[in-house]
């Protein structure tokens, strides 16, 4: 199955050797235009309208899905996306800002965040 990643789970970023089992496939874009919100150590991306989200497609077990979920915590929501490239993969969603971080956030309008 593919997941879409935005954030510090891109190759180079802190969080990237979740996907150390998992297969590169490309980088690419959404189809459909969300809002992104920078919060200085990770990004969001919430319903909205501003920009495209730019990313990175890998090609992930069961085990390794779940270590995201895990990682994700309660905050994130995974679902389905369809992107430039022709693939469908999960990207997760930000359905709960944490209190520490309530109006502590920028719009990244490029919906391209950088580690």
């Amino acid at each position: 199955m593919y997941v879409f990643v935005y954030g510090t789970l891109k190759s180079g970023c802190v969080n990237s050797n979740l996907l150390n089992d998992a297969d590169f496939i490309s980088s690419a874009s959404t189809i459909d235009k969300y809002t992104m919100l920078d919060f200085g150590i990770f990004p969001g991306v919430v319903e909205g309208n501003t920009s495209k989200i730019y990313g990175e497609v890998y090609d992930v077990d069961f085990n390794t899905l779940v270590s995201i979920d895990e990682f994700e915590g309660v905050w994130f929501c995974r679902d389905e996306v369809r992107l430039d490239n022709n693939i469908i993969a999960y990207m997760y969603f930000l359905v709960q800002i944490p209190d520490a971080f309530d109006n502590k956030y920028e719009i990244v309008e490029s919906g391209n965040w950088q580690c």
